[in-house]
């Protein structure tokens, strides 16, 4: 199969001649040739990769046992192993000098408090200091678009439950907060089972980062350290770091993350993390409580938009 080195010969072979038409697969450090920008001159140009693989680079996740969370409008949760384990709702990566990258993505983070936001009319910096005087108790699933790992599933919608005539908007402000870093322990738990091992600490990065409250929530919910990076825009660091190998500045991509990731403040559980415990475990159980439910709404939403 001339040109399709790489590629799943069983999706290649769904398309007749696709095979001679792809493009090579490269490294995302593999140099394409030089081009010019009017602001930089002549440059060397790589191949580079996607947002939530740059991030990868761009919080060191490129050595065993390291782990990461990048919470910007989505969550994207990833693991390095050198082994491999059976585990289904992420994506396990083709191994990179022998390292292995588990990683799932969910639907709604940043975006669910956006939405949050809008509903109440409070900014986000509103909702965030409200969040602040709120107190655990309401749970919210972040599900407003379907979601990705580790349910793959289209049909199934956000809720807030465990709502009392005492609930407050500060108390729904931090429940949303709360479920985003609950979607993100939820893939941690299948990350983690594909590293075969657990990973003792995480690195924070994203829009979400720029929140002491909602980076400390992330290490009461995930019961472990979480190390906020100081460059919170990963993806474009994985980027520039790609370039830098490219340009010969460093001679891999491991070596430009160990040297240019850093950790800004690191967040411990607090003392008390262990009450978030029984509201984690109702987030997970109430997915198979209610699927019968939204599958339910969902075909009642097919037939009212068709009426």
């Amino acid at each position: 199969m001339a040109g399709a080195a790489g590629y799943l010969p069983e999706a290649v072979g769904l398309v007749d001649g696709l095979a001679g038409k792809l493009p090579p697969i490269l490294e995302p450090e593999a140099t394409l040739g030089r081009t010019t920008l009017p602001e930089l001159g002549s440059a060397d140009a790589v191949v580079g990769t996607m947002d939530a693989f740059g991030a990868v680079f761009g919080t060191r996740t490129t050595e065993p046992r390291r782990g990461m969370v990048s919470c910007g409008t989505s969550l994207v949760v990833a693991g390095a192993s050198n082994d491999s384990e059976p585990a289904q709702g992420i994506v396990t990566f083709p191994p990179r000098k022998g390292l292995f990258v588990h990683a799932g993505p969910t639907q709604a983070a940043g975006d669910a408090v956006r939405w949050w936001s809008q509903v109440v009319g409070l900014s986000i910096e509103e909702v965030l200091l409200s969040a602040a005087a709120g107190m655990p108790g309401v749970i919210f699933t972040p599900y407003l678009m379907g979601e990705r790992a580790p349910l793959w599933d289209s049909e199934v919608r956000g809720s807030f439950f465990g709502l009392s005539s005492a609930t407050s908007q500060a108390d729904m402000s931090r429940a949303v907060l709360e479920g985003v870093a609950m979607s993100g322990r939820h893939v941690l738990g299948v990350v983690e089972q594909a590293c075969g091992f657990p990973l003792p600490s995480m690195t924070f990065s994203g829009g979400a980062a720029r929140s002491d409250l909602w980076t400390q929530i992330h290490a009461d919910v995930l019961q472990r350290p979480v190390e906020r990076l100081r460059v919170h825009d990963s993806a474009a660091l994985g980027a520039a770091l790609l370039g830098a190998v490219g340009a010969g500045i460093y001679p891999d991509v491991e070596t430009a993350a160990a040297a240019t990731v850093a950790v800004d403040c690191v967040f411990t559980p607090s003392p008390d993390a262990d009450r978030l415990e029984p509201l984690y475990e109702a987030y997970r159980t109430s997915y198979a409580a209610l699927r019968d439910l939204h599958t339910r709404l969902a075909s009642w939403r097919t037939v009212s938009a068709a009426a």
